[in-house]
């Protein structure tokens, strides 16, 4: 049986009365009671940790990421996975009329250079949890403009249906697939970055 008990300013997570930890070693803390109560209701629920549809990839990541590195060297990796890998990004075109390989060179490499500068100042002004957000989701997908995309949609107000809607139509276009479990990933990934 999963369980909470406060401890200082954080609350840690027990399983029949032992602290739990993530699959790195770190012991399993929530900032609120209202995050320790969820992360016992996902445990309870044998939530997939893997998953990035679930919030405890996120919160272990953010775990294991802290003990390891600062908030300064999380975002340094993104800017420079940004650098090497945005041209490759399969969701870089997502707010576009028409696809990254129907665009003239000139356009392609305007769009990079935009999406580039916008994410910049996201990762400069982001928490550690939508630092962590953007990785999670990122190591998956293998796209930081899915997770960029995702937070400024919810951020405006999007519904996640018509996000969804979106997101089909584009991977229609591009002849991907998209995960069944989409829905799950953005809530997911909004609530953890706290949006």
């Amino acid at each position: 049986m999963y369980s909470y008990q406060p401890k200082g300013d954080h609350f840690t997570i027990f399983r029949d009365k032992k602290k739990i930890h993530t699959p790195k070693g770190n012991v399993i803390t929530a900032s609120t009671e209202a995050f320790a109560q969820r992360l016992v209701d996902e445990l309870s629920a044998e939530a997939d940790y893997t998953s990035c549809a679930s919030i405890l990839c996120y919160h272990y990541t953010y775990l294991d990421l802290m003990a390891e590195y600062s908030q300064q060297q999380v975002a340094e990796d993104l800017l420079t996975c940004l650098d090497e890998n945005v041209e490759y990004d399969p969701f870089i075109a997502l707010d576009e009329e028409k696809a990254i390989n129907q665009m003239t060179d000139e356009e392609a490499d305007n769009l990079i250079k935009v999406f580039k500068q916008q994410m910049k100042a996201f990762i400069a002004k982001a928490t550690m949890q939508q630092l962590v957000g953007i990785t999670v989701i990122y190591c998956t997908s293998e796209s930081l403009a899915l997770p960029y995309h995702i937070l400024h949609s919810k951020k405006a107000g999007q519904s996640t249906d018509a996000l969804i809607a979106d997101l089909k139509a584009y991977c229609k276009r591009e002849e991907m697939d998209l995960p069944d479990n989409m829905p799950d990933i953005i809530d997911a990934l909004v609530e953890y970055c706290g949006l």
